[in-house]
């Protein structure tokens, strides 16, 4: 498959004067949360104090407690519901 001039042109330049369309062919990077890795909550992150420094401590979720977060475009920013289904 041949790419156009015209469209291999604008990858590397942009838009030129001939092109009308305004429609960018790249969409701008998701904003990435910090989640638990098991139920893709936003984890809270909890600083540590101690002679005169802060520095990270570790992160907690809500359902597991402490954990490393993982970086991903998609949180889960339902409320917590419990699950009966065993009980």
């Amino acid at each position: 498959m041949v790419i156009p001039l015209e469209v291999a042109i604008g990858r590397l330049t942009g838009l030129l004067h001939c092109q009308t369309h305004q429609t960018p062919l790249y969409r701008e990077a998701p904003e990435a949360f910090d989640v638990c890795p098991h139920c893709k909550r936003q984890v809270i992150p909890y600083w540590d104090h101690g002679d005169g420094y802060v520095f990270p401590g570790d992160w907690q979720c809500p359902e597991h407690g402490s954990v490393t977060p993982m970086k991903s475009a998609v949180a889960n920013t339902h409320p917590y519901v419990p699950d009966w289904s065993a009980a």
